[in-house]
């Protein structure tokens, strides 16, 4: 009779952890920290372009929304890749600027200094854009005197394509 008694409990505690371990399963992935479609677009770009390894991935929200994977080919030359809905748009870093020099096609507006706050790279399909270049920086910056200033800067040439500039007063921002 102890016998049973024992088993019983013992095979209720197995189906309590077996029931556990099957909703840990079950729900972890839907409450994981990592950003599904930041993993399809790696995804992506390791199986459709030369990329061998990612490095990063960034959101690309000018123009429409898309990612920027950051990453090396086999001979580790850097690659970045635009993903775009499903297509894939390899170019290697070499044939663009820097975002240092991104950030500089707004001096010719006259204002600096600038304390920047995004420089991000992506693929962009709007008009009048994509006639001049789908490449392109969105840089952001605050001037001295409070300003915002918000600006797309060719990726190839460093010429800026459209600029604006706006006071915005919102907390997050200050």
């Amino acid at each position: 009779m102890k016998r049973s008694i024992i088993w019983g409990f013992v095979g209720f505690f197995v189906l309590v952890i077996l029931f556990v371990v099957s909703a840990v399963v079950w729900i972890y992935p839907r409450l994981s920290a990592v950003d599904s479609p930041n993993i399809r677009a790696a995804r992506l770009a390791l199986n459709h372009t030369a990329l061998s390894r990612v490095t990063d991935v960034k959101w690309f929200t000018g123009g429409a929304l898309s990612q920027t994977v950051y990453g090396v080919d086999a001979q580790g030359r850097p690659l970045d890749v635009f993903v775009y809905g499903n297509a894939t748009i390899p170019v290697y870093a070499h044939s663009l600027i820097t975002p240092k020099r991104a950030v500089q096609a707004l001096f010719v507006l006259g204002i600096h200094p600038l304390t920047v706050l995004t420089d991000a790279l992506g693929y962009c399909r709007v008009s009048p854009y994509q006639q001049q270049t789908n490449a392109i920086y969105f840089v952001s910056a605050k001037t001295p005197a409070g300003r915002y200033v918000f600006a797309y800067v060719n990726a190839y040439s460093g010429s800026l394509l459209w600029h604006e500039t706006a006071t915005v007063d919102h907390p997050y921002l200050d």
